[in-house]
């Protein structure tokens, strides 16, 4: 499927083009915006990199990642980014694998500056609708750091459940990290 364009209320998600390089750059660059992500903030030539990344793997047959960039509508300025891939069985956590091809792995970097504004629920929630509606994934699952409460509130009021913790799961400035595993499936997706 390509391109992917979502839009929603508030900020629409499409596919990542080469001029986003600043913007997205501004989000993945940003220490308080990387503070519970996976990673520490990113360059210039990273973030340059994973656009690049990106836009080869949109037009692949089959597409096996949407990375999707975030715009605010009412400013269309980009506020973050959305990834939704096919989780290779070895990567996924047992407890969220079905069989081959029906599971994917969400994840989202929302910029600080506009945190509180609702849109992690509307970006997460038009990702969903991608993948259970058009893409007709069965499980989406995520991972997320034991501190990081905007998120697990995130995923609870969306309808995933806590199935699993990693100990020592990401390493980041040096240190391990534990992760929570959360799974939605789109059967309860469809009740809510």
């Amino acid at each position: 499927m390509y391109p992917v364009i979502k839009r929603g209320k508030s900020i629409t998600l499409r596919e990542f083009d080469r001029d986003d390089l600043d913007a997205l750059t501004a989000v993945y660059g940003n220490e308080e915006t990387t503070r519970h992500l996976s990673f520490k903030p990113r360059t210039r030539e990273q973030v340059a990199s994973i656009i690049e990344r990106s836009i080869a793997s949109a037009t692949i047959e089959p597409r096996v990642e949407y990375a999707l960039a975030a715009l605010e509508n009412e400013t269309g300025d980009l506020i973050g980014t959305w990834r939704l891939a096919y989780a290779p069985v070895s990567s996924a956590p047992p407890s969220t694998v079905g069989q081959l091809g029906d599971t994917a792995q969400f994840g989202c970097a929302i910029a600080a500056r506009v945190w509180r504004k609702g849109y992690g629920v509307e970006g997460t929630s038009l990702l969903l609708n991608l993948a259970f509606h058009d893409l007709g994934i069965a499980r989406v699952w995520g991972a997320r750091g034991p501190d990081n409460e905007a998120s697990a509130a995130l995923m609870r009021r969306l309808g995933f459940v806590d199935v699993e913790r990693f100990a020592d799961h990401i390493v980041k400035n040096g240190q391990p990290r534990d992760s929570i595993a959360a799974i939605l499936e789109r059967a309860s997706w469809e009740r809510t």
